[in-house]
């Protein structure tokens, strides 16, 4: 399943992996079991059962390396908020909502700080804001949530992003 309900997002409710990266549909599929919530029909746990971490870090480890591909008109703050939520999966073994993340994440976010400050602003701002977020540092955020993320599936974890 892939779901899009995010403030000006397109909505999108999908469960067709080939509508799009297949990645989306293994982590939506995560947090709805985590969360317990129905989206229809019956209790999220009687229909999934659960994905152990060691099949789902991979995938978070692909959604993170796909947003760090550059796209045009790429939501650049949705992406940072990404990265969070993907530590904070890695590092907890828990999902937390975007912000929530963003949240979890800035204690030890060194000099992304200010990073996550603004994605977690713009994101809850019309579209347009996202083109604020300042790419290169996006793209240095991503590179190094993505090699924590490594490290950490090559059981080496390493300090917070900074």
């Amino acid at each position: 399943m892939n779901l899009n309900t995010g403030p000006e997002l397109p909505p999108l409710a999908s469960l067709d992996p080939a509508d799009g990266p297949s990645f989306w549909h293994v982590i939506d599929r995560a947090v709805t079991y985590q969360s317990g919530e129905a989206v229809l029909g019956p209790p999220a746990r009687e229909v999934f059962a659960p994905l152990p971490y060691e099949l789902l870090l991979p995938v978070v480890i692909e959604s993170v390396q796909a947003q760090a591909e550059p796209q045009p008109d790429a939501l650049l703050d949705n992406a940072v908020l990404n990265a969070c939520r993907a530590l904070r999966f890695a590092t907890d073994r828990r999902w937390y909502a975007k912000l929530e993340a963003g949240l979890r994440t800035l204690p030890a976010a060194g000099r992304f700080g200010p990073l996550i400050e603004q994605a977690m602003t713009t994101v809850l701002q019309p579209r347009q804001a996202s083109r604020n977020v300042p790419a290169d540092l996006v793209q240095a955020f991503l590179a190094d949530i993505l090699a924590r993320l490594r490290d950490l599936a090559d059981g080496r974890p390493r300090p917070e992003p900074g």
